[in-house]
This record gives C-alpha cells, structure tokens and sequence, in this order.
C-alpha cells in the first residue's frame, strides 16, 4: 500500500514543535485532517484548512459557506471529496491550519513516498515537544500560559494551571498512546471511498464507529471554486492571446514593443503591497494593540477598516518613521535596502534578520514566510533618509543594542554603567543626562528598560527584582565589547565564544548530534546558566534533544564538559562576569557563592572516580545516580 512520509511543525514554536509521521493514501483531505488532529494531539473540535500557497488552492469542508473568500487570491476546493494523492506526489510541502481563532500554522513538509507500507493505519515515527492547550490564543498565548505555570508567584498561577488542566493538556506526548489511538480508531476499510466530513468522522468515533474509508480510485474530479482574482487573471490571458494573434496576423515584429506588452501584462497582473493590505491581515484586537503600543490609543475605539487607515496614515508619517528607523542597526538596514532592490521580496529565513522593523510593524510576512516591504514604506525610507538621519541611527542603533545586551548580562544597572556599554558599542561618548533623554525616546517595543532613580531595570525585574540585587552583592559590573554587545542583541548568546564552540564540539563528536542540533543544544545551555539555573535543569535541555549517556564513563565526560562551558559563562549574577573571572579577580567577597564555581572533577590525565548506584547523581539533580543518570546505563 501507498503511504506518505510527512514532517509537521507547528510555525514560530521555538524550540520547534513537530511530529514525523506515516499516512497511507486512498484518503480525502477531511480525513487527513482528522488524523494530523490525532498525530499533533489537537482535540478536533476546531474548523481547520489546508492551503497550498504555490499552487494558491485552500482546501475545506463547506466551501460554500465561505463564499465571501472568493475575492481573495485562493481557488477553494472541498476537503470532504478531494483525495490527497495527486497533492502529496507533486508538492513539496503545504500549511495545514488548525483553528481558524487561535490559527495555528503547521508546516507539513512530504518528506518521501513509500510505495510499499506494510499497516493499514497512521502511525507517528518520531516527536519532539508537547502539544500545546487548545483555545489559549495561538503560539504567543501558548508561551505566556508556560511563563505563568513556570512561576508559581505570578498571581495567575494557580488559575492557570487548573485551566490548562482542564483543557487536557499534557506536558510529555506520549507517541505509544497515540499510536495506539491511531490503529484502533482510524484504519483503513478499503471500499468506494468517504464522503465524511470531519465533524462526521468525529461524531462516528463519539458513536463506537471506528476506521476510515480509503479507496483506490482516488482521482479528484471535482474543480475547485475559482477566486475572482484568478478569474480576471484567466480573462487578461484571453485577452492577451488574442492581441497576440492580431501582432502575428498584421507581421508586426519589433520585439522591443512585445517585451514591453508582455511587462505591461505581468505589472497588470501582480498587484503591489501597501502598508493597509499588510494590515489588512491582522484582526481588529491585533490592530488596537499595535496603535496603544505606538502610543495612538485615540484610534483604539475605531472599527477596523477606520483603524488601518488612521494607523497607516500615522505611521507613514516622516516624524514617525523616524524614531523607528533610527533604532535599526546596520546589518538590517543593508538586508533591508537589498531586498528593496530586489523587488521588495526577502527569503524566508530572513524574518528573523529583519526582527526590529518587523516589530516596528514596517514590514510583513507573507503566507509562505518570506518578508514582503510595502511599497509606500519604500517611498518613506527614500524620503528620510540623509546624513543626519545617519548620524542619529548609529548613535540610537548602538543604545538600543546595549540595552539587549544588558538585559542579558546584569538586568539591572546605573545610568554611569550605560554610558560605559554605549561608549564600547558605538566609539561615542555621552553624559548620563543626555543617555538618559536618548532613552525616553525609543519606542516601547524596541526598549527592555525602565529608568527608576539613576538606575535602568529590565522590565521583568522592576518593581520586583526577585533576588537578583541580593545575588549580585557588590561585584563589579563587566563591561562587554562592542562586537559582544552586537552579538548579544542579535542573537541573544554569544556565538564566538570559544568554550560554547567547545562544547558544541563535544556534542557533535563525544555525542554524536547533528551540527544544527548541537548549536541549538549549546546555546539554549548556555542561556540557562546565564539566566542562573541548576545542573538538573540543563540536563533537561539536554534530554529534549535527544541527547543520552551511555553509561557512567560518556556521563562524566558530559559533565565535565558543561562545567567547563559554566564557569566561563557570564552570568546575571555576576553583572556580567564569568565564575573564573572573578576568582582571577579575587572577588569572592560580598554576594558571591562558592557553589557559583563547578569544581571540575577529573582533570586531563587523572582516573575517572567511579559512580556507585547508590551515590549521588553527578548532575547534581540531588537523586541517587541509579534512579537518576544511572537509568540510561
């Protein structure tokens, strides 16, 4: 029997969210949807759809109740009655949307054809990640619920754990059930086929009636609704062909005056993206959020066709732009000035380069994930661009880059500090009257701190500071390098640093991970000891990508290895310091612990110590090593 080999991500969940599975052929798009519900662990009972985005086709159930889509750029087919074969066999990958409130965005990407698959039933090969709760708001909603139920002192904490609770949600996915659930309820019984609905399905499966119809005559018949854009498109081609024929029959043959019909045709036909139609995509909440945040909430009771052009029309405003633009570094505002030469279109891995103007709001995000500029925004930047405006960027790109850094280097520190940070990123002096003016002036999205008594905060420690003064005592603060500092506000980490290639060396040849894999690994480690973390904690990390010792000998060698990385990271703790650095230093005075130090256990040329069972587990999780590591042996 046919089969398909799909990969399913769920889009922004970091780290990724995904299921590798199996599904035969013989199905209908309804059922497809029914069993990647299962696969992911969404419930069902949620509208969902699946888009092709090259081929510009949405399939769902009861197209015609969506008759108002049809001016969009989509053709619309039936999920209940289009068969998935043709689909799979001659695309790369499609979106699978589940929930067309919270619109969770799937990338499913048909990863091989098996031509022989020996089951009549799905079946998941491999997983990484929990699914999250339904009916949460989306991926953003999702991570707030996680950062509430990570804090038990949050006042919403307990309220939001009985909640998630009650929505079903799991914090381990546990693929043998869902396997099992996936035989049982949704195998095959080959015949004419299943005009069912997934609703229907569902209700059958509530009924006691399990397994899905497939047939082997699965050829599309029906012609999916045609959008209205696609109409005039298919009209412009009549009507091109025909001018065509009227050049060949009168033999006009300057070729000049044909590419220039045939550019006229293709301008025609593709429509230019205006800041309105990128704002077009977003809801009426999504739209009030974004003017309070820019500090417009005189539009906020607007209804939304008043609210994109009050918004559009103000932030097209030069005065406006300005105090955005200025805040781009120059990295991205040479990505920024290459994709306009190149059409205004950017790739997909672009978005994450371009992260502050696509905060601003300045830029969008098209349905395949590439950066589209609209084209009013390319006629703005032009107009304000000069050498002051120049001047003013650097210095207000540097501010905005210490701040990032500083928020993962000590969190809190004085006014005097920041000049210091400022002077190293940018070359510039400044007072700190005037840093402190500068500040005022970026916008809330691109700003991490507030200004409390010659100090900076970072937002999540002000007014509560959890600790982290007490913790810190009176240790120096560090004051990063320009290129660190460029560093830490781009990617968060530093990647040049020579003990996190180090251990990411480690991993890729002691443990035997994937390049991508273990730079992931080596950086989400090195951010929880930064942020102040326990051993056990990182070894979670660890074990969630799939890295396991094999036995007490590899166990130590890992140890040793993030001890290595931890005492030369710098910390919030130490204002910036690594651990070595302040015993260099000599300063294990006032607020400095001496568990801040691992002591590395066995040194180049020394016998490893044996791990007894009954020992302490040397990840420090505080169980004994046989109900702990010892269990991998």
């Amino acid at each position: 029997m046919k089969a398909y080999q799909l990969k399913i991500v769920i889009n922004g969940s970091k780290p990724p969210i995904w299921r590798r599975c199996i599904v035969p052929s013989g199905i209908t798009f309804s059922q497809l949807g029914v069993i990647l519900n299962k696969v992911m662990g969404w419930t069902g009972y949620h509208l969902s759809q699946f888009e092709f985005y090259h081929l510009e086709l949405c399939i769902m159930e009861n197209v015609e109740d969506f008759e108002y889509f049809k001016g969009g750029r989509y053709d619309y087919g039936e999920a209940n009655t289009t068969y998935i074969r043709k689909y799979m066999e001659e695309n790369d990958w499609f979106t699978y949307i589940y929930d067309l409130g919270d619109y969770w965005r799937h990338r499913v990407t048909i990863e091989k054809i098996i031509a022989d698959y020996p089951f009549n039933y799905p079946q998941v090969i491999k997983y990484k990640g929990a699914c999250p709760m339904e009916d949460c708001g989306g991926i953003e909603g999702y991570y707030q619920c996680l950062e509430i139920m990570a804090d038990k002192g949050h006042p919403e904490h307990d309220e939001r754990c009985e909640w998630a609770e009650c929505q079903g949600y799991q914090e381990a996915y546990d693929m043998l059930g869902v396997n099992e659930i996936l035989e049982s309820d949704c195998f095959l019984i080959w015949g004419k086929g299943d005009r069912r609905t997934g609703r229907e399905i569902y209700e059958d499966f509530l009924n006691g009636e399990f397994g899905l119809k497939a047939t082997k005559s699965d050829r599309n018949k029906n012609i999916p609704l045609r959008s209205d854009r696609h109409r005039m498109e298919d009209s412009i081609q009549m009507m091109a062909e025909l001018i065509r024929k009227n050049i060949n029959r009168y033999d006009i043959s300057l070729e000049n005056d044909r590419e220039a019909f045939q550019q006229y045709l293709k301008d025609e036909i593709s429509q230019a993206v205006y800041l309105k139609d990128i704002f077009a995509d977003f809801t009426r909440k999504d739209l009030v959020e974004i003017a309070e945040l820019k500090g417009m909430d005189q539009f906020s009771k607007y209804g939304k066709e008043r609210l994109i052009t009050a918004l559009s029309a103000e932030m097209l405003k030069a005065e406006e732009a300005i105090r955005y633009f200025v805040c781009i570094g120059t990295d991205e505002l040479n990505r920024f000035e290459q994709i306009i030469k190149n059409g205004g279109i950017g790739d997909e891995d672009e978005a994450e380069l371009l992260e502050r103007l696509y905060e601003s709001c300045y830029i969008g995000v098209r349905e395949d994930d590439r950066i589209v500029i609209p084209e009013d925004v390319k006629n703005l930047y032009q107009s304000i661009k000069s050498e002051e405006f120049e001047q003013k960027r650097r210095r207000f790109s540097a501010l905005v880059d210490c701040f990032d850094a500083a928020a993962g280097l000590c969190g809190i520190l004085p006014a005097k500090i920041m000049t210091r940070y400022f002077a190293a990123a940018s070359g510039d002096s400044v007072s700190c009257e005037e840093l402190v003016r500068m500040a005022e002036q970026v916008p809330d999205c691109f700003m991490e701190f507030v200004y409390k008594k010659d100090m900076f905060y970072n937002k999540l420690l002000y007014p509560n500071d959890r600790g982290l003064l007490m913790a810190q005592g009176d240790k120096e603060f560090y004051i990063p390098t320009g290129d660190e500092i460029r560093d830490l506000a781009r990617t968060g980490y530093l990647p040049n640093d020579r003990f996190l290639k180090n251990f990411i060396a480690f991993l890729v040849k002691k443990m035997k991970l994937d390049q991508e894999t273990a730079e992931y690994a080596g950086m989400m480690v090195q951010h929880e000891i930064t942020d102040g973390c326990q051993m056990r904690e990182i070894l979670n990390i660890l074990v969630e990508n799939d890295i396991i010792c094999n036995g007490q000998a590899q166990m130590e060698q890992l140890v040793q290895a993030i001890g290595e990385l931890w005492n030369n990271t710098r910390m919030l703790m130490n204002r910036g310091y690594t651990p070595l650095e302040l015993v260099d230093k000599g300063a294990l005075g006032s607020g400095i612990k001496k568990d801040n130090i691992i002591r590395l256990s066995q040194r180049q040329g020394e016998k490893a110590k044996k791990v007894y069972p009954n020992d302490p587990c040397p990840c420090g999780s505080g169980k004994k090593y046989k109900n702990c590591c010892g269990k991998n042996r």
